[in-house]
């Protein structure tokens, strides 16, 4: 390390995988020694996303924060478990963080509808071409490959095996691809959009005055269940009560509440196949 700097920054990137195990006797400068996949895993995401962002502005944002939010989130959710996901299974979870949304990267931004529903499959194929130069393990491929394809509700993570082997050990599949789907589905609210395209979305005076200007709609290029997705996000809101047993969903009106109902009952089939069957979703107009 070359300063405290550095070493603090290091030590904030190991904090985010605080639920593998061997992290209690691990320090901040051989953690990414023993898991050079994650070391990785950070640096393509860091180096890729960004072109999620230049390619598709109109979307929200599927970017490197994004992936940092859903780390926190699975870390929150262990926490709640009855049974806890082994060093394995957190691993390949905590990988998918990372991994599950470059697909986005190579989207055209004018099918973010019918896109939105594969860049699962696109981000599969992108990590099994590259997970040997990845460092990730050739046992973790598959597992990897299945909660990364799983992730979105078109496929949905009751399509996976039950149970899988791993290097002679037992990995919940299934569980795990819950995991990750949940922790994804809870990363909602402002952070996921930017409030200057939320300001000209929602000033329909301006959007005519465009319109008249440039001859046509304004924005051809946004799609308009981009613009919807884009408001949506920026009136909700996200939290888990200090009791662990109620995951509260806030959002800006009744339409947007009647749209998300999808979505909570999801969220619900998730809590049910992690064993936490006592949590509850709660769907509320915030005020």
């Amino acid at each position: 390390m070359n300063n405290m700097a550095d070493v603090l920054e290091s030590e904030k990137r190991v904090a985010l995988y605080r639920h593998l195990t061997s992290m209690q006797d691990t320090t901040s400068e051989n953690f990414f020694e023993r898991y050079p996949d994650l070391r990785y895993a950070e640096t393509v995401a860091r180096e890729v996303l960004p072109y999620y962002i230049v390619n598709n502005w109109s979307y929200t944002l599927h970017d490197f924060s994004h992936s940092v939010r859903v780390i926190m989130r699975i870390n929150e959710i262990v926490d709640m478990l009855p049974i806890k996901p082994n060093d394995t299974e957190l691993r390949i979870v905590y990988l998918a963080a990372w991994y599950h949304d470059l697909g986005m990267v190579l989207m055209p931004r004018s099918k973010e509808k019918e896109t939105a529903c594969s860049h699962g499959e696109v981000s599969e194929i992108i990590v099994r071409k590259m997970s040997k130069e990845w460092k990730i393990k050739k046992e973790h491929v598959n597992a990897l490959c299945n909660v990364i394809k799983y992730h979105g509700r078109e496929f949905g993570f009751e399509k996976a095996k039950k149970t899988v082997m791993i290097e002679g050990e037992v990995i919940n599949l299934r569980r795990i691809c819950a995991l990750f789907c949940l922790c994804d589905i809870l990363d909602m609210g402002r952070e996921r959009v930017s409030r200057i395209p939320y300001e000209l979305f929602t000033d329909e005076r301006l959007m005519v005055k465009l319109s008249d200007i440039i001859g046509g709609h304004a924005y051809p290029y946004i799609h308009k269940a981009a613009r919807e997705h884009w408001i949506d996000n920026f009136e909700s809101s996200m939290t888990i009560k200090a009791d662990r047993k109620t995951i509260v969903i806030g959002c800006g009106n009744e339409k947007q509440k009647n749209k998300k109902e999808q979505k909570v009952r999801y969220a619900r089939e998730c809590l049910n196949e992690l064993g936490l069957t006592d949590v509850s979703v709660e769907l509320v107009i915030d005020t």
